[in-house]
């Protein structure tokens, strides 16, 4: 993560960004950085673990005006970049969670300091729109993980990791003025835009930047989250190993401390075997 500063002179607005590469690409939102194409506003970035008034300056890639997305490059190395989920890989489903990863400008005013926030929320919707009328379409996530000023840009990751989408926008309610003029009134509560990352994804194939992808579904199961299925089919092996280590101490009349010496035992020996079997596999 890294959060996204535009600046000219005392004016300034910022917002948040993600690696999606090892030589230094940062994907953050069009509308961020747009001050910076249109007058030329100074373009840099903070890193976490940088001092608080260290900013690296950034370049433009490319942007996406439609789209909403902008891609950077900043001078950094041995960055750790996200794992976007695959685009073949559908849209998480309805209620699904999901978490808002950014640099919430509401969130520095009272603790101060930089440092990233994370806000969880369901998915609530996964329509085919766009961010303006006229503008292509597209498959975006509506989702309910708060998100304020500054959250723009950052990434919508679900339960095992995977950047599922890009944070946008959200809902604002408006009355009309006597004169004709739209006037804020209330922030529409858990309403919340991201732009699948296929869009995003795509994108990047394009400009031939070297991602990092995970496959497989995402699957949350007696809470843990993994996409790899051999981690549940482990699990149940463990799972038979215990029941058959009790009901073997019940059968013979153990007594409880036998129970409690045998079953590490056995769950000893079944995870040693689950290793090897994965190694094999793996070979």
């Amino acid at each position: 993560m890294v959060q996204i500063e535009v600046r000219l002179g005392q004016q300034y607005r910022t917002g948040s960004g993600f690696f999606v590469s090892r030589t230094g690409h940062v994907v953050t939102n069009y509308h961020v950085i747009e001050p910076h194409v249109s007058v030329k506003a100074t373009l840099t970035v903070w890193l976490p673990g940088d001092p608080a008034k260290k900013r690296r300056p950034a370049t433009l890639v490319k942007s996406y005006p439609k789209l909403d997305l902008a891609v950077l490059k900043i001078d950094a190395k041995g960055v750790r970049p996200v794992r976007l989920s695959r685009d073949d890989v559908s849209r998480p489903e309805k209620g699904a969670q999901v978490y808002a990863l950014g640099f919430p400008s509401a969130g520095q005013r009272v603790a101060g300091g930089l440092e990233t926030s994370i806000t969880g929320g369901i998915v609530s919707r996964r329509p085919t729109g766009g961010w303006k009328p006229a503008g292509p379409k597209f498959p975006i996530i509506q989702h309910t993980a708060p998100s304020n000023p500054g959250n723009s840009g950052g990434p919508i990751v679900n339960a095992c990791g995977q950047v599922v989408g890009v944070n946008t926008g959200r809902e604002i309610a408006y009355i009309l003025l006597p004169n004709g003029l739209p006037m804020m009134t209330d922030t529409i509560q858990g309403v919340f835009y991201a732009s699948h990352v296929s869009v995003l994804v795509g994108k990047l194939k394009e400009l031939g930047v070297p991602i990092v992808s995970s496959g497989g579904r995402c699957r949350v199961v007696t809470a843990v989250a993994t996409t790899s299925i051999w981690l549940w089919i482990g699990a149940g092996v463990l799972g038979l190993l215990l029941l058959a280590s009790v009901l073997l101490a019940v059968r013979r009349r153990a007594s409880p401390l036998i129970v409690f010496v045998w079953v590490p035992l056995a769950l000893r020996r079944g995870g040693h075997a689950l290793v090897r079997l994965l190694r094999r596999r793996r070979e």
